[in-house]
């Protein structure tokens, strides 16, 4: 096994490689048009990481040259469970995460896209009433 990354560099691509194989250690892709992120497990287990950009899982700040993911990333289907921030391109290495830790994760992801669900939901209800209110009024 090869010595981890500290940083990473950001390429923005409409589409991630089909191949893994082209993926290069150290290059994290962003296709914006999927809200996907694709790279290679900055451990150096060359393992593939890949996630989705959205409100409840990942989000992403770009400044025009570092790129920030929140909140961090732990990969527990990879041997090395590697669990790590990157924040300004830069890898901030965390313990690696026990099953507990991913347990908890998962059911807090949970607990936020029920959240969100319902409040999507309750926003739809509103948003129905006030056409009814407006087509009533007429």
């Amino acid at each position: 096994m090869s010595q981890r990354l500290k940083f990473m560099t950001p390429e923005f691509v409409e589409y991630i490689p089909a191949n893994g194989d082209d993926l290069i250690s150290g290059n994290v892709y962003i296709s914006m048009k999927h809200g996907m992120v694709v790279y290679r497990c900055p451990c150096g287990c060359e393992g593939l990481s890949e996630f989705m950009l959205d409100p409840i899982r990942y989000r992403m700040e770009y400044d025009g040259i570092n790129v920030s993911f929140y909140p961090s990333i732990g990969i527990s289907y990879l041997k090395c469970r590697s669990h790590y921030w990157i924040r300004d391109n830069q890898i901030q290495w965390c313990a690696p995460m026990e099953d507990w830790e991913i347990d908890k994760a998962r059911r807090r992801e949970l607990a936020r896209a029920l959240e969100v669900r319902d409040r999507e939901k309750s926003k739809g209800i509103r948003q129905m009433w006030s056409r009814f209110v407006i087509w009533w009024e007429r």
